[in-house]
């Protein structure tokens, strides 16, 4: 698997420059997408762009989204 090189938030265009943690309540346990400062920084809810890279944020799982 590669990483994305732009923003997984829907509406940005930012370079990808680190993974941010995410939790929604219609996927199992934290995942890391790849996302810009600016929208590491949200703290309400966005919606990510389809087909985003959703990777597990636990070691010990392998992340099938």
């Amino acid at each position: 698997m590669s990483w994305p090189d732009k923003c997984s938030v829907n509406g940005c265009s930012n370079e990808a420059t680190l993974g941010a943690h995410v939790i929604n309540a219609s996927v199992s346990g934290e995942k890391i997408v790849p996302a810009c400062d600016s929208c590491n920084k949200l703290d309400n809810e966005f919606d990510l762009k389809a087909g985003a890279t959703l990777v597990s944020a636990n070691k010990l799982e392998t992340c099938k989204e």
